[in-house]
């Protein structure tokens, strides 16, 4: 399903959703934030971004690549574009709000009224500072009725643009348009989707840190300059462990091999060279695409035929010693530097994101 627009019906605000059958239904505007976006991958994607350097798009490629076609003219959903190791990443704004003001159930009762933050939340002045003590209950009772430290209500309340993001979802929606202006800030997230090529398509996003771009109110003081945010759905801390290689750098075909390096390393690979034409190469790739950018293993696996080919390509190298003498040569070759000898590994190498997977050592003969 797709959140086309936002429309006035009965003196209430409710979204028109298309339905992948073109079937058209509507949804009260409070109730939005339980809306699923078409692409239901599960691919997560970590990263820190400034949305200071996203651009706002229509949702044309977006809905392409999710597989929802059909023909209503006036989509006002947009969406926003942000560029994160190569990737771009399509995030809809309705995956961007639901990621900010959260809880979504008590936020989204508010966000599409002519409300303010002063109704959810008043300042208290303290020895160490203004703090935002929550006036609703059910938020009080969410995070807490004395936050121990910043909390992301203090940072809605405290900055002018995330005052002026809260108003503008209500004064966007009036114009039929799911939209939001971008807050001045700094944060840690994660995506969960899909990855199209070298095209990143959010279903979902989860914040755990903001640091703002800006100076806080000159009445709100001294305010921190950043916020961890509690999560309402924990999803920070249930996160399966990511493996992602922060050193590896792109070369003239991107994160792909070019022709030019997989000839000088295909022998650090390939146990016999000469035994004809395989799929090493694609398989290799689609390794590097998941080391460098932090994809899932079930997007890696999905580039190759083949149910667990990357994943099982990839442990059998590293059991044998062989990815990290590839991955070394390969950093020489896009560093422009002598490629270092071969060292015959005898002893397996660990992972270190999931100490639960253990390698066995290769016998010694």
């Amino acid at each position: 399903m797709w959140l086309h627009s936002i429309e006035r019906k009965d003196g209430r605000l409710e979204g028109k959703v298309i339905h992948s059958d073109g079937d058209i239904s509507w949804v009260d505007a409070s109730s939005l934030w339980q809306l699923q976006m078409p692409e239901s991958g599960k691919s997560k994607l970590r990263l820190t971004t400034n949305l200071d350097d996203w651009q706002a798009s229509d949702s044309t490629e977006y809905l392409a690549l999710s597989g929802m076609q059909y023909h209503l003219r006036d989509d006002s959903h947009e969406i926003y574009v942000a560029r994160h190791l190569g990737l771009r990443l399509l995030i809809p704004a309705l995956v961007l709000t639901r990621a900010l003001f959260m809880p979504n159930a008590i936020f989204f009762n508010h966000l599409y009224r002519p409300s303010s933050l002063d109704q959810l939340v008043a300042p208290v002045l303290q020895a160490t500072g203004l703090v935002c003590a929550p006036l609703h209950r059910d938020l009080r009772r969410r995070i807490g009725a004395a936050a121990s430290g910043p909390t992301r209500v203090q940072w809605m309340y405290c900055f002018p643009s995330a005052r002026e993001a809260f108003a503008s979802v209500y004064a966007n929606a009036l114009r039929r348009a799911i939209r939001l202006a971008l807050p001045k800030l700094v944060g840690d997230a994660v995506l969960t989707g899909t990855l199209h090529g070298r095209v990143f398509v959010a279903s979902a996003m989860s914040l755990h840190r903001l640091e703002p771009n800006e100076h806080a109110f000159s009445w709100a003081g001294e305010q921190p300059t950043q916020f961890i945010l509690p999560s309402a759905d924990r999803s920070g801390t249930q996160l399966n462990p990511v493996l992602k290689k922060s050193e590896l750098i792109e070369g003239p075909n991107g994160w792909r091999l070019a022709d030019s390096e997989w000839l000088r390393l295909n022998h650090i690979i390939r146990a016999n060279p000469a035994d004809g034409p395989n799929d090493d190469r694609a398989i290799v790739d689609a390794i590097l695409i998941k080391l460098a950018t932090g994809m899932g293993w079930r997007s890696a696996n999905g580039m190759v035929e083949g149910a667990t080919r990357v994943s099982s390509f990839y442990q059998n190298l590293r059991r044998s010693g062989r990815w990290e003498d590839f991955e070394a040569a390969l950093l020489c070759l896009r560093q422009g530097k002598k490629l270092p000898p071969l060292r015959p590994r005898q002893d397996a190498v660990l992972f270190p994101h999931n100490p639960r997977i253990r390698l066995r050592p290769r016998k010694t003969l």
